[in-house]
């Protein structure tokens, strides 16, 4: 757990609000996770296809491989955040439970 002991009431609701402003920008990164790995697969699929002559089988392949690796991102990614957010948020519970 993080130690929050030296923030502030106001920091504690600035870092929470700069987190929850942190999970919209995580949904780009995800976006960007899914799409990053699928355009590179098709490109360098298809051309190799039509170099090499593999045919569709290695397009689908890299397909899916980047399909597996983009879902082992989202979920590095998404079990940092969650890690972090759940701190925060304890903390923020915490103090305004004692007002």
């Amino acid at each position: 757990m993080l130690d929050f002991s030296q923030f502030s009431d106001e920091e504690i609701m600035r870092l929470r609000q700069q987190m929850h402003t942190r999970a919209f920008l995580i949904m780009f990164e995800v976006l960007v996770f899914i799409a990053a790995p699928a355009a590179g697969a098709a490109f360098l699929g298809r051309y190799l296809e039509n170099t090499v002559g593999t045919g569709a089988w290695l397009t689908y392949t890299l397909l899916a491989v980047g399909f597996v690796l983009s879902w082992v991102l989202i979920l590095v990614r998404l079990k940092y955040f969650n890690h972090k957010l759940k701190a925060v948020e304890t903390e923020y519970f915490i103090r305004k439970k004692k007002e």
